[in-house]
């Protein structure tokens, strides 16, 4: 009993700590786990954009009301705290109330990459906000250290918890016929998983002198994995790279683009041996550990440079996008910590994260960023390639634009298009090519669930649900995934050319595919193909696409990708029937 009372008075304590300590984060999380249990219990459903704007101001609210609370214990002016946290909760504020509008208005990419890069920087500034005034990066890495651990032990605890809660609840409805909701298991699992481990979490992050814990502490177990681990693999990376840069500078030729993703690897691996070591440099400056800090990022920086050309290379092969435009910034910043690593003699390591997050931040949240200067791009490029033409154009007026120029330019453009309606929706399109073509696929979201076989014939049933009842005579069909080509009035697709059987055609006109409301759960087209089949289409998507009949007269062709099941009428012979059928 003693045991018992003592592990709940220490719970005990904790919360109070907590509350105590950080109560506008204790706060946001019960908000939080409110919000989250009505849901469950009312089956209440919000519309989209007021589920995203509710969560993510609550649950952002509370990683920022904790950072500002380490903080906030850093500075002796009360009423600097106080404007510093109302300030920022009033952005948050107005923050959420602007993803709830632009949500309703179709946002684009660059306003989920923004709020992204200012949660991460939130994130980021909990672990290091409160340590601007130390002499060295000791005492944020203490803390960081101990804050992950104890996260790490109380998510376990709450999972355990919640797991065996739903096991009893599981039981009683085993073993004695009540009936248990699925409400009860999430309400056990929001509670157990998510407001026990962030009480626990917030309770147990060390304060005071032990939150400035400034005697270096290196574990011998993280030495040891970057010594016999990481740095075996550092060096098997370092060789690859060295072996390849000196194998292109022998053929005279430009890095592939794939090299970037390993000098990538990398650079997180050197940032993590940074790391891991700092401790032990700080306490022993023992002269391995010196070394290896030191001349790592030396001989990283070679490799940046064919980094750098890897991502000029693909920038004049394909052009501007978002990814690219930040890989090239992400280049950049490994420059400015390799030689900010060497100048420092990597004495300080804080400011590595901390600059991260700013360059993300100002390349994402200004109103000049980059996922503005990459649609803006694009559509400059497309506009010029269109020439003086009246836009928008009209599905027809694309198409003849399309076949008029070369191949290879039609494909960059249309490309282009169809990124832009990927990344940024269709209204960034609307205004250059209008009405529903073919730069979008068209999804039928049927999806098969059982294939039955009954003596009157086959019954195919969907997951919609539906039952279909097939014409007598089918004995076994195939599934199918198959791509057939055509022009702006029908396509023409091959079927079971690969099932040993006699080739069929399935005929499906563009009208046909273009006049259904996809966005209703309909059955399928059931379709009968050139042998008198039975094809049920369960999904196709229709995009142009270039192509070439053996090297001469390229053009534009319709490519339209099916898949469903062919019911075959029993034709073929039975030695003719595959394998695999279904």
């Amino acid at each position: 009993m003693s045991k018992l009372y003592d592990i709940l008075h220490a719970l005990g304590g904790s919360f109070r700590r907590c509350a105590t300590r950080f109560p506008l984060a204790v706060a946001f999380v019960l908000a939080l786990t409110a919000y989250q249990l009505w849901l469950v219990l009312t089956g209440w459903k919000p519309e989209d954009r007021l589920f995203v704007a509710l969560s993510y101001y609550l649950s952002v609210g509370a990683v920022l009301s904790l950072s500002l609370h380490l903080w906030a214990e850093e500075v002796r002016r009360k009423r600097l705290r106080l404007v510093v946290q109302a300030v920022a909760q009033a952005l948050l504020v107005l923050d959420a109330v602007y993803l709830y509008h632009s949500l309703d208005e179709g946002g684009d990419i660059g306003i989920g990459i923004a709020h992204f890069a200012g949660v991460v920087a939130i994130g980021l500034s909990v672990f290091f906000l409160s340590f601007f005034r130390e002499k060295d990066d000791i005492p944020s890495w203490n803390f960081a250290q101990t804050a992950v651990g104890i996260l790490a032990l109380t998510v376990i605890v709450g999972m355990v918890m919640s797991g065996g809660l739903c096991l009893l609840a599981l039981s009683l409805e085993q073993l004695f016929g009540v009936d248990v909701s699925y409400k009860c298991y999430a309400g056990i699992v929001i509670l157990c998983s998510e407001l026990l481990p962030l009480l626990m979490f917030l309770g147990l992050l060390p304060g005071g002198e032990s939150k400035h814990d400034r005697v270096p502490q290196p574990t011998a177990f993280l030495r040891n994995i970057i010594r016999y681990l990481f740095l075996p693999l550092a060096g098997l990376y370092l060789l690859v790279l060295y072996v390849y840069a000196a194998t292109i500078i022998v053929r005279w030729e430009l890095p592939d683009g794939w090299v970037s993703w390993l000098v990538t690897v990398l650079m997180a691996g050197c940032i993590g041996i940074e790391y891991g070591l700092y401790p032990s440099r700080i306490k022993g400056h023992q002269p391995a550990d010196e070394r290896i800090a030191r001349w790592l990022p030396v001989l990283i920086l070679p490799l940046l440079v064919l980094m750098t050309v890897g991502i000029g290379r693909r920038f004049l092969d394909y052009g501007i996008t978002l990814n690219r435009l930040y890989l090239a910034t992400l280049n950049g910043w490994f420059y400015m910590v390799c030689i900010g690593l060497v100048i420092g003699k990597a004495r300080r390591i804080s400011w590595i994260p901390v600059s991260f997050s700013l360059v993300f931040l100002l390349t994402s949240v200004l109103p000049v960023n980059y996922a503005g200067i990459t649609r803006n791009a694009l559509r400059q490029d497309i506009k010029a390639a269109l020439g003086g033409q009246q836009l928008p154009l009209s599905e027809a007026q694309y198409e003849a634009w399309l076949q008029s120029v070369a191949p290879d330019e039609a494909g960059r453009i249309n490309g282009k298009l169809m990124y832009l309606g990927d990344w940024y929706g269709r209204e960034s399109t609307r205004d250059l090519v209008d009405g529903d073509i073919s730069l979008y696929p068209y999804d039928v979201t049927v999806e098969a669930d059982t294939v039955a076989v009954e003596e009157d014939g086959f019954y195919y049933h969907a997951k919609c649900p539906y039952t279909l009842s097939l014409p007598q005579g089918c004995r076994y069909c195939t599934a199918l995934d198959e791509v057939g080509t055509g022009d702006s009035r029908a396509y023409r697709i091959p079927l079971g050319e690969d099932a040993r059987l006699v080739p069929d055609t399935l005929c499906l006109p563009v009208d046909t595919l273009r006049s259904r409301d996809l966005q209703d759960e309909l059955p399928p087209p059931v379709l009968c193909t050139q042998r008198g089949n039975i094809f049920v289409l369960t999904g196709f998507q229709t995009v142009y696409g270039i192509t070439e009949d053996n090297g001469e007269n390229p053009g534009v062709r319709h490519h339209l990708e099916v898949t469903g099941l062919l019911f075959h009428n029993g034709a073929a012979s039975p030695q003719d029937v595959p394998d695999n059928i279904h």
